[in-house]
Formats: C-alpha cells, structure tokens, sequence
C-alpha cells in the first residue's frame, strides 16, 4: 500500500528517482537536543558511534529525509550529504522556522556521485537564533548503485 503523506511534510518527490530496484536506504543518523550555530556538524549512526558508513561499491545519493520531533524554530533546520566526511551544498534539505516535522529532498542520478570505499554521512546546521535546543532528528538517505 502506498499512503499519503502526512500535512506536516515539506519537501517534494519525484517517484521516479525514489522507486527502482537499483535504489537502497543507507543508514538510519539520529542527533538529540540539536544546539544554536551548529556548522554541519556530524550525526552520528543510530546505535554506534560512528558518523559514516562506508559504501560497498560506486553510486549516487539520490534522496535525504528527516524527521523532526518539533517544528524547528528561531531559524531553519539544515540537513547536507557527506561524502567522506565533507558536506555538499548540492545535497541539501532544508527545513523552515516554523515549518514540517518530516522534510524530504530528492537529487537526479548521478548529481551526488560516489565511489566504493568512500563514506557517507548527514551533517546537521542550525542558525544563532535557534530556539528549538529540545528538538532531536531521525534521518537517512537513498542511494542507487
């Protein structure tokens, strides 16, 4: 079955670059309390320690999702794709003051590439007048190799 959204999504899908035997989830990241000026931080892997997971073979980040347990507030919410530890300004999702609890952000094949060996991650950003220092997220990306 596929459902419907809930109200509170933000982002935009495109079933084509989500739906395809060639694409896998990678990694499920979760960060609590999330504090004012963060600068792409690192988020960890859920139930280790480590903020990368290494890719068994060649591919591309096609998609990055996140859900908030509050709305963000004071400033917008960023969540960018590392490769190898490094975050991509092309590979972004951004979640607005005041906006969803569940963001969404979809890239073309081959926009986001990386290679066998190298490392994938989700670095998180917030603004100096953030407030919502209660507000933790689970998030993940898809690939297509």
């Amino acid at each position: 079955d596929i459902k419907a959204l809930p109200d509170d999504f933000s982002g935009e899908i495109n079933p084509a670059i989500l739906f395809s035997p060639s694409r896998q989830p990678v990694g499920m990241f979760a960060a609590e309390n999330l504090a004012a000026a963060l600068a792409d931080v690192a988020i960890p892997v859920v139930g280790l320690t480590e903020e990368q997971l290494p890719m068994l073979a060649a591919g591309s980040v096609v998609g990055i999702w996140a859900k908030l347990s509050e709305a963000p507030a004071g400033s917008a919410l960023t969540l960018r794709v590392t490769i190898d530890g490094s975050p991509s300004a092309d590979a972004e999702l951004v979640i607005a003051d005041g906006g969803a609890l569940i963001g969404l952000a979809t890239f073309n094949r081959n926009d986001i590439s990386f290679t066998a060996g190298q490392t994938l991650g989700i670095a998180v950003s917030t603004e100096a007048g953030w407030t919502s220092t209660t507000l933790d997220v689970l998030a993940g990306l898809m690939v297509e190799m």
